[in-house]
């Protein structure tokens, strides 16, 4: 399945019956406080536009199921665009990156962002969130955020 939204798509897919997909393309956006002096942050937007992405493409993929109500797994690729200041050469391109990579935003925003997005769609609260694996990176291709579900087995089912 596929969506367009804005300037961002998306795609969905179930890997089995406890694990699903979502790939929204389009740099992400971090997670922002909405006021500074009574008017929306820098960023605040962009937010909306992004969490927005994730909703329609985790709607899609989840239809009218509940959201789950036990513990999840979320593992995250947060890839931003490789911007034309880097540099054209390969090596010059992986100290900009090297040196890059540990600015600003910081990847928990990113997380906060895109949990934000699955809350009450894939998930009812994001405290059930139990296990993060993330990462970000920068690509010379289109940005993109993946995003993988993963519903763990309740403490009684364990049993």
């Amino acid at each position: 399945m596929s969506l367009t939204r804005s300037r961002y798509t998306g795609s969905t897919k179930k890997i089995s019956d406890q694990i699903w997909m979502v790939r929204v393309a389009g740099d992400p956006a971090p997670w922002t406080v909405y006021t500074r002096n009574s008017a929306p942050s820098a960023g605040w937007h962009s937010m909306q536009a992004y969490q927005s992405a994730i909703q329609a493409t985790a709607r899609m993929l989840w239809g009218s199921r509940p959201p789950l109500d036990g513990p999840v797994q979320l593992s995250f690729i947060f890839a931003r665009v490789t911007p034309p200041t880097a540099g054209k050469r390969p090596e010059t391109r992986a100290k900009w990156n090297e040196k890059h990579i540990l600015s600003r935003p910081d990847l928990t925003n990113y997380m906060k962002a895109a949990e934000d997005g699955l809350k009450n769609i894939i998930f009812k609260d994001d405290s059930q969130v139990v296990s993060i694996n993330a990462t970000k990176v920068y690509t010379d291709g289109e940005g993109y955020t993946c995003i993988v579900i993963t519903a763990l087995p309740k403490k009684s089912e364990e049993l």
